[in-house]
């Protein structure tokens, strides 16, 4: 075995290798999914977010669902809990768009008499007593006066 002109052996051959390693499932979809259902239903309350993100975690989840299926992705549930969380952040945001749309506005409350009217061109006053009733120490005084403000257009 020893060769003369070589100081040491041949290599030995290492065999044939180990088979391939299997596909990685692609799990990229129900995952995203369910981060995009989870941030929907949390932010629906900004109501833009909620539609948007919850528009794509039922898109997302319904791919990530169909890939399961086929068996090229391995994350079933994952996909199915972003579809369901992506509706429910959508009937979340639009839950809250007609709460927004539907709040009185705040002229219907009486809070601000007078408020920001433009189209009020003359304030005058009437004189009044101590219970509100007309009359009083200016009863005589001329109409315009810091009394009472009473707004005319």
């Amino acid at each position: 075995m020893n060769n003369p002109g070589l100081p040491y052996a041949p290599p030995l051959s290492y065999g044939p290798g180990l088979p391939p390693s299997p596909a990685v499932p692609d799990n990229g979809f129900g995952t995203a999914a369910l981060v995009l259902g989870i941030v929907s239903l949390v932010l629906a309350i900004s109501v833009v977010l909620g539609l948007v993100l919850g528009v794509l975690a039922v898109i997302f989840g319904a791919v990530g669902r169909a890939k399961a299926v086929r068996g090229v992705a391995s994350n079933r549930g994952q996909a199915m809990a972003g579809l369901i969380l992506g509706a429910l952040g959508l009937a979340a945001s639009v839950a809250m768009l007609v709460l927004v749309l539907n709040l009185p506005d705040e002229e219907e409350h009486g809070d601000d008499r007078y408020g920001d009217d433009p189209d009020v061109t003359d304030v005058t006053y009437r004189a009044a007593g101590p219970s509100g009733a007309p009359g009083g120490y200016a009863a005589g005084a001329s109409a315009r006066g810091p009394l009472v403000p009473a707004a005319s257009r």
